[in-house]
């Protein structure tokens, strides 16, 4: 999986998009990740990344199409090396974070500039001289622009934005002081309104805000100006409130700013979302204060904790099979749960993978984090100890939860409850045609329409009730047989031991007997997608289950492996993979191709 399924395609044109990429190297491989990137500008750097699923199409997109060209431009078609792998060649470009020339750029390695000596002043009045010929000069030259325009045709308007005199300035502190003098408490939902004419009425300013919702106000004036104190209850408010900054309100131009000392929201919030693509960008640190050396250490700590990893950035195609084989070297696995998507039954991206010893995890984390996977770039994260599930004592009363203790310390429901824990790891094979003493009485009985008693009683001679018992429990298997051989069903199947468990057909055992193919339905179905219910029409103590993804027919094997059903528990076991015929075809065409 790992070796040269992505490539790094360098020199493509200025204006190549992902599907010229795609219909470039589409006939070398099936394609699991195509990007072209670019600037943060939006400028685009002329190079992307190609991932294949199989490592022989990368191998043969490199030998074709390396050195060819495309549209005048000669492409560069080179293995692409994993994150933090220390043999690639140096970045040179001048937006790579690791390159001396983005360094350069933003003044890490930046030499020293030479300062300039201070002009040495002998007077004030020499100062003042320079300062006045200073303004001369910059006067000068807006008069010969101005001229040129003027020459050239262009109509040139004087500006004439008005200049806030001195005193004006004075007095809209003096009043923003006045109003905050009896201010207390949290303000950063409060914005100051100042340059209001002396007449404003509280109500003129909610109507200006309006629709904008104003929980509190309070104004403050003197004989020309007037300044307001305005809360709102939303930060969305604030926001929209500040937009209104530089407005005009009854021929005066009013400004809006957020009070002294409070936080922005809206760059509050723009400086969070660069800080978080900041940490993205620097390898997904959780604590930009950290260093890289420590936030490993930290990573090793919790997956020592846990034995349990977080995989993103996964092929859509990956399957369970694939993940067991990538971490199988490095330690025996407890658990391998890919995350599907229901619509579309393929992975999301994303899977947990837990280990029977920690030690693995981290193992697998060290060798595989930032590896090529499938031809994408695979990133691994510590994963959350497991939630154990926990009954719900909300409204339970005394009496409740003191019979609930009492249930909880029997053997009999401990005992219970861990074979229903371990019920998925069991690996032995029931026999799918196996039918009990029990139900073969209740179903012989109801085909003859007398009761279980007559069946088993031995009154008035002739057969005994172990005959009788017999030879109804052969006509069902017979019934049985044919029935599942019709649907497709390979009995063979559950006579060996199964190398293979399918992970969507569960064998569900142990039925009363007149069970309805309805009731099954309704009792799985909730778990999500349920493809089919292969229950016997005579008997119905054994049924198959078909999910259409894994992940339902999991979450269903969980929570009812055991539960009582009618009178009895349920055993349920996963079907042999080749249970149905048509998987066991498809395995013999995949065998087939491989020895071709």
């Amino acid at each position: 999986f790992i070796q040269m399924s992505r490539v790094i395609v360098k020199g493509l044109p200025p204006r190549c998009n992902e599907h010229q990429l795609r219909e470039i190297f589409k006939d070398y491989g099936t394609i699991s990740d195509c990007q072209l990137k670019f600037t943060k500008e939006g400028k685009f750097r002329r190079f992307g990344f190609v991932g294949f699923e199989a490592s022989e199409s990368g191998k043969n997109a490199i030998e074709k199409i390396n050195d060819t060209f495309l549209a005048s431009y000669k492409l560069s078609v080179q293995e692409c090396a994993g994150f933090g792998v220390t043999t690639k060649p140096r970045a040179w470009s001048k937006y790579a974070k690791d390159s001396s020339a983005y360094k350069r750029k933003h003044g890490d390695e930046a030499p020293a500039a030479p300062q300039k000596k201070p002009k040495k002043v002998e007077n004030e009045d020499e100062e003042e001289d320079d300062s006045a010929s200073a303004q001369n000069k910059k006067a000068r030259r807006a008069e010969e622009f101005r001229s040129f325009l003027e020459a050239k045709g262009v109509s040139v308007e004087e500006d004439k934005t008005p200049i806030i005199p001195k005193e004006e300035t004075e007095r809209n502190e003096r009043l923003i002081k006045m109003l905050l003098a009896d201010i207390q408490g949290d303000t950063h939902l409060s914005v100051i309104v100042s340059g209001l004419p002396s007449s404003i009425k509280q109500k003129h300013v909610k109507d200006w805000f309006a629709p904008i919702r104003v929980k509190a106000l309070k104004v403050v004036k003197d004989d020309k100006v007037a300044a307001s104190f305005v809360s709102f209850e939303k930060t969305g408010d604030v926001k929209r409130a500040l937009l209104k900054n530089t407005l005009f309100l009854g021929g005066y131009k009013i400004s809006v700013v957020i009070v002294p000392g409070s936080v922005n929201p809206h760059e509050e919030r723009m400086k969070e979302k660069e800080e978080g693509k900041a940490a993205v960008k620097g390898g997904g640190l959780a604590n930009p204060g950290m260093t890289r050396e420590q936030e490993e250490a930290k990573m090793r700590d919790s997956i020592l904790d846990t034995g349990r990893l977080f995989l993103r950035n996964l092929p859509f195609s990956t399957n369970e099979t694939d993940l067991r084989m990538l971490m199988k070297p490095f330690g025996e696995l407890a658990e391998v749960q890919v995350i599907i998507a229901k619509s579309t039954g393929l992975c999301k991206g994303f899977a947990i993978v837990e280990f029977m010893f920690p030690e693995a995890a981290v193992a697998a984390y060290a060798a595989l984090d930032g590896s090529i996977f499938k031809g994408r770039m695979l990133h691994i994260l510590p994963g959350e100890e497991k939630r154990e599930e926990k009954e719900e004592e909300g409204d339970e009363t005394e009496e409740g939860k003191k019979k609930r203790l009492e249930e909880k310390s029997s053997f009999k429901k401990e005992k219970a409850e861990k074979q229903k824990k371990n019920a998925a790891k069991n690996q032995h094979s029931w026999n799918a045609l196996f039918l009990g003493a029990n139900a073969v009485a209740d179903s012989l009985a109801e085909k003859l329409g007398v009761s279980k008693a007559d069946i088993l009683g031995s009154e008035g001679g002739g057969e005994s009730a172990a005959v009788r018992l017999a030879l109804a429990e052969t006509r069902i298997v017979r019934e049985t047989r044919d029935f599942l051989m019709n649907n497709g069903v390979r009995l063979d199947a559950f006579s060996r031991p199964a190398t293979k468990r399918s992970d969507t057909v569960i064998l569900v055992k142990n039925l009363p007997s007149g069970v309805l193919p309805e009731e099954l339905q309704r009792m799985f179905e909730k778990f999500g997608d349920l493809g089919k219910v292969l229950i016997p029409p005579e008997g119905g103590v054994s049924a198959l289950i078909v999910f259409g993804n894994s992940v339902d027919a999991k979450a269903a094997f969980s929570k009812l492996a055991y539960a009582r059903f009618r009178t009895q528990p349920l055993y349920l076991e996963w079907a042999p993979g080749d249970v149905f015929e048509e998987e066991k075809k498809k395995e013999k065409e995949e065998g087939g191709e491989e020895e071709g």
